[in-house]
């Protein structure tokens, strides 16, 4: 018997993936990207709109929820840098 091998798109895996998996790939991206983490950091950066341009499909509601339900999680050294210096900016 043989099987035939669909490829799926990046957009067919991130639909398969909740919210909160989203988010965190993002979160993981920014992490490993200093482009990406000057673009984050930005005043009024838009994160759906970075993170849709770099190929993350999220929602600010996604990005409310993870927040609100990681609040006491712990942060990279990226994050803990910007906290540390603070944010301006549009967050979610």
């Amino acid at each position: 018997r043989s099987f035939l091998v669909q490829p799926i798109s990046v957009e067919d895996a991130s639909m398969s993936q909740t919210g909160e998996e989203r988010v965190q790939a993002f979160r993981d991206a920014v992490n490993a990207s200093p482009e990406l983490q000057a673009k984050v950091t930005a005043e009024d950066a838009d994160w759906v709109e970075i993170a849709q341009a770099a190929g993350h499909e999220i929602t600010a509601e996604e990005i409310q929820a993870y927040a609100t339900a990681h609040e006491n999680g712990e942060l990279s050294e990226f994050e803990l840098g910007a906290v540390a210096g603070g944010f301006s900016g549009q967050r979610a």
